[in-house]
């Protein structure tokens, strides 16, 4: 026989093999005795084993397998030592036709068998829908939309899954393309490399509409390009029984006896609710079976405390299958009737009875009690005499209307019920504010730091940004004076010359207002490998001098007064250009002592004049 080109594109949307199959083939005319043997007809295994005869004197066989709907070469197995194969993986489904022919010790081969063709026809396997957060009943599913999944042998045109509720005995059949088009992040199709369309084989399909609760059935089966249908899948069974979703109540609430609520769970025909102490939850007060609709009242008043209840669907259907649905999550409540405060937390201090505030208005924060109209807040500020504050919220939080001064508050909470009831006054909840104020953690007052520190303070919630303040105490009041840092650090360009420092940090809202400045801290650069003070070159000569029992000392003068580093009182105003702190002590130049002898008295000279010389030991903006 004879085989022909193919002219154009291909046909087929699977991946194109590299393969030149026998139908590209030009004018090949094949003549031979051999036979491959099997399969013929259709097979149900996608990896069937290709027979063929034996050849007399032959050494090896070379098998060529391709797609006859496709005319695509599936793939050429070369150099096989004995008269059958098996493909690794699967074939495509639909026709496919196989070539065998032998080689010999001589290097030749003989011509190519007469093609022999078979269908592969293999069913699907269904694999899902599964639940993996329940491991011992997979197929009882929560997701009122699930996906099913299966498996299947390439080359599919399309599928069809045959969905039927067993509870409602109703059926459906959903079509599935195959090969679709792989899309990229934008939603468009991706292209190869020739700029052919890159598609996926499509194993999954989730279903668009909810089902309701209750047992169900899927098959799945394939078609192939040449219109034949594989058989139906074995059944796969699941069933949909989604959790209940509790309402109320939950924490803290004013009925006693309490109103236990739920939502409806579709195709639900009653529920089970559980009710027990928080304490011991497996020993239940109340358990209950075959309730209809989505509440329930509790007869008698509980004792003051906490518990906790779960509640469960049911579908019956007379003559059917019973699904039982997965319980809800525990919802958890107390009829103790007393707010609890969680909030302002404060910043992290170590100490769990301190509370510091950053914020110029913090917000009061409470656990939300259930049925509850609105809240009273009372708020005492340490050492007055009157309230500080009275007022009420709708919600379980309250944040303070204007900026709040720094001191020591209190606060308490009570809620008032729809119907006019009160609870009693919360626990008092008492915190520190700054008004607005960072604290700064580092340096610590009082340490030595490396010439350019990192100093960092605490952030003030709503500040856009933050103004720094250095003075170099006894030299210069401005030395640093940074504003605009977004974040709550900051590190000298470049390094602090030796001496004593003092900073502070203020916070600057986003609408211009400016906070207070924070207390100070103090801190000192300990003496450095990057600079020498003038004032100390004496000492550095006379480190270099002998010591001899005739040496005078020479105290050097004190250094002339410099204005007043008094930067004003605390009283100062936010917005100032001083800031509040206590005025700053001066200091003076050292007293030092000389030690020079005549026969050093050369040498010392041109040392001196060397070392005036170059720069790397003075300090910055000594002159020379």
């Amino acid at each position: 026989m004879k085989f022909e080109s193919i002219s154009g594109k291909q046909r087929s949307r699977r991946s194109k093999s590299g393969l030149q199959a026998p139908a590209a083939v030009e004018s090949l005319e094949v003549r031979s005795l051999m036979t491959v043997l099997s399969p013929t007809g259709t097979v149900r295994d996608a990896t069937p084993t290709i027979t063929w005869e034996a050849v007399d004197n032959a050494t090896s066989y070379d098998l060529w397998v391709s797609d006859r709907e496709q005319q695509t070469a599936l793939f050429i197995q070369r150099n096989i030592l004995i008269t059958n194969f098996t493909p690794a993986t699967d074939l495509n489904l639909g026709k496919t036709r196989t070539w065998v022919r032998a080689n010999f010790a001589d290097g030749s081969s003989s011509p190519w068998s007469l093609p022999t063709d078979f269908i592969v026809q293999v069913a699907p396997t269904v694999t899902g829908p599964v639940n993996p957060a329940l491991s011992r009943l997979p197929t009882k599913l929560a997701d009122t939309t699930p996906t099913i999944t299966w498996t299947s042998p390439p080359g599919a045109l399309r599928f069809e899954i045959y969905l039927s509720d067993q509870t409602s005995l109703t059926s459906k059949i959903i079509t599935v393309k195959n090969l679709t088009p792989v899309l990229d992040a934008d939603g468009f199709a991706q292209f190869d490399s020739n700029h052919e369309i890159i598609r996926q084989e499509v194993r999954s399909y989730e279903l668009t509409d909810n089902l309701v609760m209750g047992s169900y059935r899927v098959f799945v089966r394939s078609l192939d390009d040449g219109g034949r249908l594989s058989p139906w899948s074995a059944a796969y069974n699941f069933e949909v029984a989604p959790p209940t979703v509790i309402t109320r109540p939950t924490g803290v609430t004013f009925q006693n006896p309490p109103l236990l609520e739920w939502h409806a769970v579709a195709g639900a025909t009653d529920y089970d609710v559980v009710l027990a102490r928080a304490a011991a939850p497996n020993t239940p007060l109340y358990n209950l079976k075959f309730r209809t609709g989505t509440s329930y009242q509790i007869p008698r008043t509980l004792v003051d405390g906490d518990y906790v209840f779960w509640v469960r669907a049911h579908r019956r259907v007379t003559g059917r299958p019973e699904t039982v649905g997965i319980w809800s999550l525990p919802s958890n409540f107390s009829t103790i009737r007393v707010p609890v405060i969680t909030g302002p937390a404060g910043i992290e201090s170590g100490d769990p009875n301190q509370r510091i505030v950053t914020d110029a208005r913090p917000t009061v924060e409470w656990l939300r009690i259930d049925k509850a109209a609105r809240y009273n807040i009372w708020v005492e500020r340490a050492n007055t005499k009157a309230t500080y504050l009275r007022t009420t919220s709708s919600t379980n939080f309250y944040q303070f209307e204007q900026d709040i001064q720094p001191g020591k508050y209190m606060v308490w909470v009570q809620a008032v019920s729809t119907t006019g009831k009160m609870t009693g006054w919360s626990t008092p909840y008492s915190f520190e504010a700054t008004g607005g104020v960072p604290i700064i953690t580092f340096p610590v007052s009082g340490t030595n730091v490396i010439p350019i520190p990192d100093i960092t303070w605490t952030p003030v919630p709503d500040a856009k940004s933050y103004d720094i303040w250095i003075a170099w105490v006894g030299e210069d009041f401005d030395y640093i004076r940074v504003s605009g840092i977004a974040l709550t650090t900051f590190a000298p360009t470049d390094p602090l010359p030796t001496g004593t420092y003092r900073v502070w940090v203020r916070a600057v809202k986003s609408d211009g207002t400016v906070l207070p400045w924070s207390k100070p801290v103090n801190f000192t650069v300990a003496l450095n490998d990057l600079e020498q003070p003038a004032g100390e070159v004496p000492e550095l000569l006379a480190a270099l001098l002998p010591t001899t029992s005739d040496v005078q000392a020479d105290s050097v003068p004190d250094a002339a007064p410099k204005r007043s580093m008094d930067p004003g009182t605390s009283d100062v105003s936010a917005d100032s250009g001083r800031m509040p702190s206590e005025s700053i002590a001066m200091l003076s130049a050292p007293t030092v002592f000389s030690a020079m002898t005549p026969e050093t008295e050369g040498f010392i000279q041109q040392l001196a004049e060397e070392c005036m010389s170059v720069e790397w030991w003075m300090p910055q903006g000594t002159e020379t």
